[in-house]
């Protein structure tokens, strides 16, 4: 994988770690095919605490990467665009009670595994 090279230093990890990720307001990472762990690095960035715009179409993200998104690190985030995933009624749930997405406009599940209210 182009993501982890063999006894390195995974490349997500690297990414997470650059400092020039705080001036990021979007985040595309369409139809990437980033599976839920390598997500869940790169969101765990301490960077990207000021996004606005964060779009995972298309990829892996499970209900985890939904529970780590809603846990308050996004406190700008407006829109959030999350169809296509593996994302379950876990998931759902977790971005729905989650009192630290007030400024969300945008939300797209769709294409997911999630059953509704």
């Amino acid at each position: 994988r182009w993501l982890v090279p063999a006894g390195r230093r995974s490349r997500v990890a690297e990414l997470a770690a650059a400092p020039e990720l705080g001036r990021l307001r979007a985040l595309r990472l369409v139809a990437g095919r980033a599976d839920g762990p390598a997500l869940r690095e790169l969101l765990g960035s301490p960077h990207l605490g000021r996004l606005q715009v964060l779009d995972l179409h298309g990829n892996r993200a499970d209900d985890a990467v939904a529970a780590d998104i809603g846990d308050g690190r996004f406190a700008e985030l407006a829109e959030l665009w999350l169809g296509s995933n593996q994302i379950g009624d876990a998931g759902g749930r977790a971005l729905a009670a989650s009192p630290h997405l007030n400024t969300l406009r945008v939300l797209d599940l769709r294409g997911n595994a999630v059953s509704g209210p």
